[in-house]
């Protein structure tokens, strides 16, 4: 089984690293970083969905997915979507029913983050 980690608006992967660490499931784990799902895509939730939806549907095993805000209501829309693929959820501060206006912000938050270089 896979653990999946996803952070919310404003923070990094490695926010997970301390978490992530005290558990006896860390071999299993990984946190992804949401700008890099969006490389060269554009910067709105549908896009976003979609680059995890391809991330998630790249395990061959069930998933649990722990999510932190906007992570948050990522993992709750796979497991809506994939229910035989989701073995467990751990949702922070998730919010089941998105405002408009705060999906706006977010939209004009993630066109302000920077691009990743390598």
């Amino acid at each position: 089984m896979k653990y999946l980690y996803l952070h919310g608006l404003g923070q990094k992967p490695d926010s997970w690293n301390r978490v992530i660490k005290e558990t006896k499931v860390s071999k299993s784990s990984c946190s992804l970083s949401l700008s890099e799902l969006l490389e060269r895509k554009s910067a709105t939730y549908k896009e976003l969905y979609s680059a995890f939806s391809s991330e998630c549907d790249k395990e061959n095993e069930e998933i649990v997915l722990c999510g932190l805000s906007l992570g948050a209501v990522l993992a709750l829309n796979y497991a809506i979507d994939h229910p035989d693929k989701v073995k467990a959820l751990v949702l922070i501060a998730a919010q089941y029913k998105m405002p408009r206006k705060l999906l706006k912000v977010q939209n004009i938050l993630f066109h302000l983050m920077p691009i990743r270089i390598q």
